[in-house]
């Protein structure tokens, strides 16, 4: 009988488990405000480097076109725009590639298909950003923050053939700041 419960017991843990787990899953229609997207972020629709109908366009380029098209993005100081959720802010190593850039990185997204249908579904590609800047504008900044951006355009990896696309696009920032309503 004692065998018989020792063997059963993982079963009933996992169980447990499983249920208290689910119940703490958030309710995405319950979403409290302050999680909430401020209304100025629209990275489909906005004047940004890459909202929907440059993006598209930016896909449909061969590559020659697609590395003409970045050469004269990086031409233009200050030009590049854009909108993406804070993930995390670190301070660069002197011996570290990139500062070059910028002592400072803010690491950022844009949601994929599989975080955001309603963004992701004209997406169907990951945006990563990398933001270079001589100073820490993240310190008291949360995880999940909506934040907007400008700068000069500094660098891109594209992976088409990936599922999902992905693009990292590193910037030398000009200026990065928490959207507000």
């Amino acid at each position: 009988m004692r065998a018989a419960m020792c063997r059963m017991a993982p079963i009933g843990l996992v169980a447990l488990f499983v249920a208290t787990t689910t119940a703490c899953l958030p309710d995405k229609d319950k979403q409290p405000d302050w999680q909430k997207a401020p209304k100025s972020y629209d990275v489909k629709g906005a004047d940004l480097t890459f909202n929907e109908l440059r993006l598209e366009a930016f896909n449909s380029m061969e590559s020659a076109q697609r590395a003409t098209h970045l050469a004269e993005l990086a031409a233009k100081a200050g030009s590049f725009k854009g909108q993406a959720i804070y993930r995390r802010g670190t301070e660069l190593g002197e011996k570290m590639d990139d500062v070059q850039y910028g002592q400072f990185e803010v690491y950022a997204v844009t949601p994929g298909p599989e975080e955001n249908q309603e963004i992701g579904v004209w997406l169907e590609v990951n945006i990563e950003y990398h933001l270079f800047l001589d100073a820490d504008v993240t310190k008291n900044w949360a995880t999940g923050s909506y934040i907007e951006f400008t700068g000069t355009f500094a660098d891109m990896s594209f992976q088409d053939s990936s599922k999902p696309r992905k693009m990292e696009i590193k910037v030398k920032a000009d200026s990065v700041t928490l959207m507000k309503d």
